[in-house]
């Protein structure tokens, strides 16, 4: 016969029944604490905790699909063509844009989660907690005119003020001076 444990609702008292499934379902409402003569309610202990091991998120037969076995035949076609095990669990925030099923969104555990999380440069709290990463700002590269517009720019300067058999040194000193000008001094 099963083990049963109850609790007081008025004193707290903890109490192990011993009794048949069938007594349980008669008297389940009815159990009375030996110490007060308080009602007793059933204590249920909880399901097993999730770890970084096949439990948690990967018990059971669950594999991120539901009912849809025609993307799950898809994507375990594409796993197993880049070489991906199929055993573990499909999560499909793990894909990388603009593609969906992707193989890289199978994992088979937590630690595998975390790896990933840590690739694609994102985070997540819950039963799995992943720091993102601080955005750090690139630093400001100076702006540059193009030099397309310079060496139109310093052909125009050429024409108005009439400048010929320039040297290639002169030529490079002018373009120099000229993309000086035109580049915004505040951006």
């Amino acid at each position: 016969m099963p083990l049963y444990p109850f609790t007081c609702n008025d004193c707290g008292a903890d109490d192990d029944r011993i009794m048949s499934v069938a007594e349980y379902d008669e008297r389940k409402r009815t159990q009375q604490c030996a110490v007060c003569k308080g009602m007793m309610r059933r204590v249920f202990t909880p399901v097993a905790l999730k770890t970084d091991t096949q439990r948690g998120l990967f018990n059971g037969a669950e594999d991120g699909f539901g009912t849809d076995n025609r993307a799950r035949q898809m994507f375990r076609r594409k796993c197993r063509a880049a070489g991906v095990p199929v055993h573990g669990r499909y999560f499909p925030q793990l894909c990388r844009p603009g593609r969906p099923l992707d193989p890289f969104a199978q994992c088979s555990d937590t630690g595998d989660i975390k790896r990933k999380l840590q690739l694609l440069g994102k985070g997540c709290e819950g039963s799995i907690n992943v720091k993102p990463p601080e955005w750090i700002p690139e630093p400001e590269k100076p702006y540059r005119v193009a030099d397309r517009l310079v060496e139109q720019e310093a052909s125009s300067v050429i024409a108005r003020e009439g400048l010929t058999g320039l040297t290639p040194k002169e030529h490079k000193v002018l373009r120099e001076n000229v993309r000086e000008r035109i580049t915004p001094k505040e951006i």
